[in-house]
C-alpha cells in the first residue's frame, strides 16, 4: 500500500486491510493447499523470521468498522500472473466495506509503476533468494533506497537504524535481536499486507538422486546423479 496515497496514508486503514484477508481461504481456494498463510513480512525458513511475532490475523468485523467509513476508492494494480489473487483481495476488501477496483497492467509497465511508488496499491509476489530479511528491508523499506525502489514510499527512522545495525555485525543472535524489533515496526505500520507463502513445486525423475529442493529456489546439483 502506498503510504503517501489516501486512504493508505492512514495506518489504521492499512492494518484493517491486512486483517480483512482470509489467508486460510486463499491457501485452500487459490493454491489447492500448496501454500501457507503469511502473517508477517518473512517466511519461516528466512533468517530474520520471528516465530514469536503476533502478525496479521483475520477479523473482518473489526476491519469493516474502519474500512466501511473510507470514502476514497482504491485501485489495486496487478500483472496477469497475480490477477486471480488480486481479485480475491478485491472480494475480501469489498466485503469489509472498501471500494476496490483491480487494474490489470502489462508486466514491464507494472514494474516501472510500482518501483517509482506511483501505485495507490498493488498485488505482487517477491522472492528472496538470499534467504535473509535484509534483502526485503533494504530493497523495500530502507529510507535511503533509490528511485527504483520506492514501492510503498514507506520509511521509518528507527527501522533505518535497525537495518544499519543488522548490517554491522555477522553475529546471527545479535542480528536477530535487531530484526525482531524491525518486524514489530513493520507489523505495526503495515505498509504491506502479507498474504501467503506458496510452496515450491518440483517435478523430478525417479532416476534422480542426491538433490533436495531449497526454500530459496537455488539449485545445488553438486551431489545430484542420474541413474541408468
Amino acid at each position: 500500500m502506498n503510504v503517501k496515497s489516501p486512504p493508505f496514508d492512514n495506518v489504521e486503514v492499512r492494518r484493517a486491510v491486512a486483517n480483512a484477508i482470509d489467508r486460510d481461504l486463499v491457501v485452500s481456494a487459490l493454491y489447492g493447499g500448496a501454500a501457507r498463510p503469511l502473517t508477517q513480512d518473512a517466511y519461516p525458513e528466512m533468517f530474520g523470521y520471528q516465530a514469536d511475532q503476533v502478525g496479521f490475523g483475520y477479523d473482518v468485523e473489526a476491519s469493516k468498522a474502519i474500512l466501511s467509513k473510507v470514502e476514497t476508492p482504491v485501485v489495486l494494480d496487478v500483472r496477469q500472473n497475480d490477477l486471480a489473487l488480486a481479485q480475491a483481495m478485491q472480494g475480501f476488501l469489498s466485503a469489509a466495506g472498501l471500494k476496490v477496483e483491480v487494474n490489470l497492467i502489462e508486466d514491464a509497465a507494472f514494474g516501472v509503476k510500482i518501483e517509482a511508488g506511483q501505485s495507490q496499491g498493488y498485488v505482487a509476489s517477491w522472492g528472496v533468494a538470499e534467504g535473509d530479511l535484509d534483502a526485503i528491508l533494504g530493497r523495500h523499506f530502507w529510507g535511503g533506497r533509490d528511485d527504483t525502489s520506492k514501492y510503498t514510499n514507506y520509511s521509518n527512522a528507527r527501522l533505518d537504524e535497525l537495518i544499519a545495525a543488522g548490517r554491522s555485525t555477522t553475529d546471527p543472535e545479535q542480528r536477530n535481536v535487531y530484526y525482531a524489533e524491525a518486524m514489530q515496526i513493520l507489523v505495526a505500520d503495515a505498509p504491506w499486507a502479507p498474504i501467503v507463502n506458496p510452496s515450491e513445486l518440483y517435478g523430478a525423475s525417479t532416476n534422480l538422486s542426491g538433490w533436495t529442493p531449497s526454500p530459496i529456489g537455488l539449485y545445488d546439483l553438486r551431489n545430484a546423479e542420474i541413474s541408468n
